[in-house]
């Protein structure tokens, strides 16, 4: 059966031009292509109450570890070069929950952009609750 994971990222961006500059490039790669994940990520570009244009991956009990995975990943590295090559701001949340109790993982990414990653930290993050059932 293999170890399984509930993970969510998320990346937000300054603007909606930006980010669909960005999911331009991303959708071009050829693991992206290949899992045809685009249509896993939910896009957000509403910018409701003043919040910015942002996508979300949410996967319950996915192999984490498999290569297709690494797709969603992939985001990472396209913000980060948008980031370097022309200024974009950005930030990326990534929250994984694994089978064991002590298995929360939790990286951030973000540009120069405090509030971008306020606003995922605001809004994707593990929560730890007591489950009763008597």
């Amino acid at each position: 059966m293999g170890y399984r994971s509930n993970v969510a990222i998320a990346v937000a961006f300054r603007t909606r031009e930006q980010m669909e500059e960005v999911l331009a490039v991303y959708r071009m790669h050829p693991k992206v292509q290949e899992h045809n994940v685009m249509d896993q990520w939910k896009i957000n570009t509403d910018m409701i109450d003043g919040d910015p244009p942002y996508m979300l991956f949410q996967g319950n009990d996915v192999k984490w570890y498999y290569e297709d995975m690494r797709a969603f990943e992939h985001i990472l590295v396209v913000c980060n070069n948008f980031a370097d090559e022309r200024g974009f701001d950005y930030a990326y949340r990534l929250v994984r929950i694994g089978e064991t109790e002590d298995d929360i993982f939790v990286d951030d990414s973000y540009g120069d952009s405090y509030e971008l990653m306020d606003f995922l930290q605001d809004n994707l993050y593990p929560v730890r609750r007591i489950n009763c059932d008597l």
